[in-house]
């Protein structure tokens, strides 16, 4: 493990949905020291469209809670000890995941975060940024790409995506022709080591060409200049009307329709170029990420970006021409450092642990002593996750068996509750317990 390393974590939430908020917003990660470490939550990965913030309970048909398939990103600048190469031994380490209070939120946007469409304002709280090694969203400033000649780069509002509304960045227009990246995240310089890039897009056919206008899904490229990249490679769709297609750009000379399959379609889409520091890298396109169910992959031999000093992350590379347009939203892009050897640390969860329940129950100090006097008696939990149930009773002084009050108040996590009440005359003269 590097310090650049991202650390996902998959999390099985109906195992712990006593102590989750249905959104996940009470969740957080941090060492045993207290230290909180970066998070940005992917959400539900088996279905991203339906499952946001705007949850009332477990049973709400976009509750994260009900989910068996929630995933977390974390990055910190791991230190080398924290979790060295295996070299025959397995080697473990420990990071502690803590929930707040069910009605309490930790998110921020900057330590906890959570995928912009999962906030009911969109990107409310996307910390992207501080979690992948590149990383953009549909609130990204427009200023902070390049964009080729022909080609207007835009953010629409009020996207559908699935149950809820996004924003998104839209490529439209064309190339006239000419085989360049379709647009540069310029920001972010990266060495040259292993990546995978990852986007979560839509091909609009709404434009000249329709679906069979060949629209890129993402592309590592070796400068952040439209005009004078010379060696890329990126994934595709739409091109000769095919679903999925792999195309390079080396030293200047484009080659596409690699590996193409499949029927492109208006969905939202995921996809892939993963990037091994080797002549050989490898693509997909699919309804998910992380698997190529319902999608297609390709494999090829040839990657132009090898001897890149550094990389940087964009989108396209195929020419388009007036009646091949580009027509494609995009909710985020990113590039993530990849594990050695491409293979992610193996995360387990443990038992619960509450930090510090404790419940209380004060009584008043006086005696009854009149008919019709008022006593209260306050009850309170603080950092409990189950409620409690409280007896509260006036015991007779001289015979503390007969219970002359018998009244139950069930409390909350970290919350307190009176009861009151009015004596009658069997009251008097007893004592409060």
């Amino acid at each position: 493990l590097s310090a650049a390393n991202t650390l996902v974590t998959g999390f099985n939430a109906l195992a712990y949905q006593q102590y989750e908020a249905c959104n996940l917003q009470n969740v957080e990660f941090f060492f045993a020291n207290g230290t909180v470490i970066n998070s940005w939550l992917e959400g539900n990965i088996i279905a991203s469209g339906t499952s946001n913030a705007l949850c009332t309970g477990s049973s709400s048909p976009n509750s994260l809670s009900a989910s068996a398939n929630v995933l977390w990103w974390i990055n910190y600048p791991w230190p080398t000890s924290f979790l060295p190469a295996n070299t025959g031994t397995a080697t473990t380490n420990t990071i502690y995941m803590g929930f707040a209070s069910p009605s309490s939120s930790v998110v921020n946007g900057n330590t906890v975060g959570e995928a912009p469409q999962l906030s009911s304002t969109y990107a409310q709280y996307d910390n992207g940024a501080n979690i992948f090694a590149a990383y953009v969203d549909g609130d990204t400033p427009l200023t902070e790409f390049n964009v080729a000649s022909g080609l207007k780069l835009s953010q629409e509002n009020n996207v559908v995506y699935g149950s809820s509304k996004i924003n998104a960045l839209n490529i439209s227009g064309d190339t006239s022709g000419v085989n360049e990246p379709a647009i540069i995240y310029k920001e972010v310089v990266m060495p040259n080591e292993p990546l995978t890039l990852e986007s979560n897009f839509k091909h609009l056919n709404t434009a000249p060409g329709g679906l069979g206008a060949s629209n890129g899904e993402g592309t590592l490229v070796d400068t952040s200049s439209i005009t004078t990249s010379s060696n890329a490679i990126d994934v595709e769709m739409g091109y000769n009307t095919y679903y999925f297609e792999q195309s390079y750009l080396n030293s200047g000379t484009l080659t596409k329709g690699i590996n193409i399959q499949g029927t492109p379609n208006t969905n939202w889409n995921f996809a892939s170029v993963i990037y091994s520091g080797t002549p050989t890298w490898y693509g997909y396109t699919a309804p998910q990420l992380y698997s190529t169910n319902g999608g297609y992959s390709g494999t090829n031999s040839i990657d132009p970006i090898t001897s890149s000093s550094n990389l940087y992350m964009g989108v396209g590379l195929i020419n388009t021409i007036s009646n091949y347009q580009y027509q494609s939203y995009y909710n985020w892009i990113r590039v993530r450092v990849s594990p050695p050897n491409g293979i992610l640390p193996a995360t387990t969860f443990g038992s619960v642990t509450l930090a510090g329940c404790s419940a209380s129950i004060t009584t008043p100090s006086n005696s009854i002593v009149d008919v019709g006097q008022y006593q209260s008696f306050t009850a309170s939990e603080n950092d409990c996750a189950s409620s409690f149930t409280y007896n509260i009773l006036v015991a007779n002084s001289i015979t503390p068996s007969v219970i002359t009050h018998n009244d139950l108040l069930t409390g909350q996590t970290a919350n307190s509750v009176t009861y009151t009440f009015q004596t009658t005359s069997t009251d008097t003269s007893n004592s409060p317990e």
